[in-house]
């Protein structure tokens, strides 16, 4: 079953309340990109990061801390050591499969040079350089924090660009695992998302890099690696947060912490009049939007949401709470799907965010003659 529920019967009133997906969207057209997140530390404990949350570190001082730009947030602190950080992508049950095409992305802060590179393995346990399949980082031997990727192609590291110290960049790494090339962006605004001017070409034009190893195999580890060569002040750290691994073929370039993880409505459910809907606020929401639709249509369509949502129930309303008073006739059902929006009339999504959601509901809610504005 495909992130579905049983419908919950009130006397004689059936609902299908918090996430209705179904089975059948399977059979709709080409999936829509979408970031599913790794990690952005928010639920781990400040302190050292190694047992935590899957992650296992080796070596220097690697540790959960508060964001340096926003103490309220919380990022992987990695100072210059040598040292090993990896984590699983099964953890959030992730994977870049041999032949697939996927977008990783993530934010990163430097202090001062530092040797580190980043990227994910074909291996459990990596623990050399040689252990990379994409790889970017830098060396704490050069006079500027250049960024760079390897490229097997030469057989060595190409210079990509040079970053600014404490400050927050966005970045986004293609891995096409079937050519084992990867490709990178990078910006430093808050939020956005990437251009094509945001592509990192090597000083000889090229933007296409060549992986440095696992040609034939499934990439399946967040894998970070630190040399040390210097300490104290004048050599790192490197701060990391908000990792994200897009689900899909897609080159996807927006940027996900936009809302990450916190874009979906959780715990939608009936009170006891079984006429008031009601779900957990999100933090960033100023109002939300609620769509009905029929269930058979839903699933007589194949998961089409535009021909099956049948109204807005509410918009832009501001508590979490909407009301309902029809009953559905026997043997049939209602759908309710509600997200939030942004004091800057930003919507977040009717995505559930569950792992078994293969493909986003914005797309058609939104085609819909009457969904909220």
């Amino acid at each position: 079953m495909n992130d579905i529920r049983s419908p919950r019967i009130y006397r004689g009133r059936a609902y299908f309340v918090s996430f209705v997906c179904m089975v059948l969207l399977l059979a709709v057209g080409q999936a829509q990109a979408s970031f599913r997140l790794f990690d952005d530390f928010e639920d781990e404990i400040v302190g050292p990061i190694d047992g935590q949350d899957d992650w296992d570190s080796a070596g220097g001082d690697n540790r959960v801390v508060a964001d340096p730009a926003d103490p309220v947030n919380q990022v992987l602190y990695v100072p210059s050591a040598s040292s090993v950080l990896r984590k699983p992508l099964s953890a959030k049950d992730l994977v870049v499969a041999d032949g697939t095409t996927r977008m990783l992305f993530m934010r990163m802060r430097v202090g001062d040079n530092q040797s580190i590179s980043i990227g994910l393995s074909n291996m459990t346990y990596p623990r050399e350089y040689s252990d990379f399949a994409p790889e970017i980082g830098m060396s704490n031997s050069s006079e500027t924090l250049d960024l760079r990727a390897w490229d097997d192609a030469d057989g060595n590291y190409e210079f990509l660009t040079s970053m600014e110290p404490d400050r927050w960049y966005n970045v986004w790494i293609l891995i096409d695992s079937q050519v084992n090339e990867y490709m990178v962006w990078l910006n430093d605004g808050p939020g956005a998302s990437a251009t094509a001017l945001d592509r990192l070409k090597a000083p000889d034009g090229d933007a296409t890099f060549e992986f440095r190893s696992a040609k034939v195999s499934d990439l399946f580890t967040f894998y970070i690696k630190t040399s040390g060569g210097g300490s104290g002040v004048n050599f790192g750290p490197v701060y990391f947060d908000d990792v994200y691994l897009e689900l899909t073929d897609a080159a996807n370039l927006t940027n996900p912490t936009v809302f990450g993880t916190e874009s979906q409505v959780l715990d939608l459910v009936t009170s006891g009049d079984k006429a008031t809907l009601s779900w957990d606020s999100l933090d960033w929401a100023a109002s939300y939007d609620v769509v009905k639709g029929d269930l058979a249509t839903l699933r007589d369509t194949g998961g089409e949401f535009a021909l099956a949502v049948t109204s807005c129930l509410a918009s832009g309303t501001a508590s979490p709470l909407a009301q309902d008073a029809e009953s559905p006739y026997e043997g049939s059902g209602f759908f309710y799907l509600v997200r939030g929006v942004s004091e800057l009339d930003e919507g977040g999504t009717y995505d559930s965010g569950g792992s078994n959601q293969m493909y986003t509901r914005d797309p058609g809610v939104e085609a819909s003659s009457v969904a909220c504005p």
